[in-house]
């Protein structure tokens, strides 16, 4: 598949989210926002920080401009943004500096374990970031176990979709190798 085909495919997905899927619900009481993370994950983390920047507030603010949320989710998205530049700045991601190609954080870059970390700390920051400012600007209290329960649950539909991403297309990449 091309990389304009997947960024059209990406973006349509995106939207999909947005205007049909916004807040998917779950019967425990809980609703996350599943594709934001993904695309913020996506974002090849060897472009320089102006440009890592400049995407995730573009992101966050697409989504706030469809959702009214007034700049919740471009502050979110910039500050992950802001955080993964020097995330893999870290000393055990010094291999993937100078390559030539750009990279993202995948199961297939970083293992199984490095990944589940990365989106471990990824959905933290971001969910206690968009929940203490909703709940704080609505004079609402800080509900902490619904905020746990949706890192929970976004970290598990983060690593489904990843799995099912690793399965589509790593068969494709172990085809192309043996042709």
């Amino acid at each position: 598949m091309s990389t304009f085909k997947k960024t059209l495919f990406a973006f349509l997905i995106f939207f999909i989210q947005i205007l049909i899927l916004d807040h998917l619900p779950l019967s425990w009481g809980i609703q996350i926002n599943l594709f934001i993370y993904i695309f913020l994950c996506l974002i090849p983390f060897n472009y320089n920080k102006t440009l890592l920047l400049l995407i995730g507030f573009a992101i966050g603010m697409l989504r706030d401009l469809f959702t009214f949320t007034y700049g919740l989710y471009a502050f979110a998205s910039t500050l992950l943004m802001f955080l993964q530049y020097y995330y893999f700045r870290l000393p055990q991601f010094n291999k993937y500096r100078k390559a030539d190609k750009l990279l993202y954080a995948n199961s297939d870059l970083l293992g199984w374990p490095g990944f589940l970390l990365y989106i471990t700390i990824f959905t933290i920051i971001f969910s206690f970031t968009t929940a203490i400012i909703e709940y704080f600007t609505t004079w609402m209290y800080l509900r902490l176990l619904f905020i746990i329960k949706e890192i929970f649950f976004s970290i598990l539909f983060i690593c489904i979709a990843e799995l099912i991403r690793s399965l589509l297309f790593h068969k494709e990449a172990i085809g192309r190798a043996s042709e």
